[in-house]
């Protein structure tokens, strides 16, 4: 139950709303300095992100076991089944050699089969999961020869960079995917 005397509104309230209107101009000042700079901190950060989202590229790698005959120059890997679909399209597939600091090789996949698990494979473990096993020729840059030693079994580990993208492509694609592809079913 209200008082006769008062509203809905204390005293001190309405005198100083009153006191207010003598005063035009007046300004509701919030804090202080510190949130014009954390304003502006906030644009800085987010112009900053969106330039690194532009200009930052993201690989999309599958790996594996290999091998390098280095006397004639061919390699073999065991990659897993579920990347053949993206390996028609792979970028590059290079093959680096166990000892740190031996060279990484370019190369030319010549053959590629799948592998059942268990499957013995020439100089590579038997795969616990479906696999493919690409062959090939390693390209050998001109001085590098010598570098790389002249045995029949080298044991290497072999990558491939199945796409490269912005990541600011990244973000909307996984963003489309988060809001769009949600609010059509």
């Amino acid at each position: 139950m209200m008082s006769e005397r008062g509203g809905l509104f204390r005293d001190e309230a309405l005198e100083f709303r009153a006191r207010a209107r003598e005063t035009p101009g007046t300004v509701v000042r919030l804090g202080g300095r510190w949130i014009r700079w954390s304003y502006w901190l906030v644009v800085v950060l987010l112009a900053v992100g969106v330039g690194v989202a532009i200009r930052t590229h993201t690989t999309t790698t599958t790996s594996g076991v290999a091998v390098v005959n280095g006397r004639d120059g061919t390699f073999s890997t065991l990659l897993p089944a579920v990347v053949a679909p993206q390996l028609r399209g792979a970028r590059a597939l290079r093959v680096d050699l166990a000892p740190p600091g031996a060279p990484t090789l370019s190369t030319k996949v010549t053959r590629a089969r799948a592998v059942e698990p268990n499957t013995a494979v020439s100089g590579l473990p038997r795969p616990v999961e479906p696999s493919i096993l690409l062959t090939g020729r390693v390209i050998v840059p001109a001085g590098a020869r010598s570098r790389i030693p002249a045995e029949r079994r080298i044991a290497a580990r072999a990558t491939v960079v199945l796409r490269s993208e912005r990541l600011g492509s990244v973000i909307v694609r996984q963003l489309k995917g988060m809001f769009v592809e949600r609010g059509s079913t």
